[in-house]
């Protein structure tokens, strides 16, 4: 786990809105994906509702919103 990523999970960890298990991310082919995983609250990448277990493209600047709370996510694969 990344220092990154352990930052980011503390973070959200303290919001009542934003669910345990809320969503999943992955890289494959160099593009990253989003996956609500069940959320109460939704998750949204530039206001659009993702479907529950579905994989979503990913780009840097997209705004990632969860329960109440909105990133604007940059990404670097290395």
């Amino acid at each position: 786990s990344s220092a990154a990523s352990d930052v980011y999970k503390r973070q959200v960890l303290n919001d009542k809105n934003i669910s345990r298990r809320h969503l999943s991310v992955c890289e494959k082919g160099g593009r990253v994906y989003v996956k609500d995983l069940g959320s109460t609250n939704g998750t949204f990448v530039n206001e659009i509702r993702l479907c529950r277990d579905k994989y979503w493209p990913f780009a840097g600047g997209d705004i990632l919103r969860l329960g109440s709370r909105e990133y604007n996510v940059q990404i670097s694969l290395i």
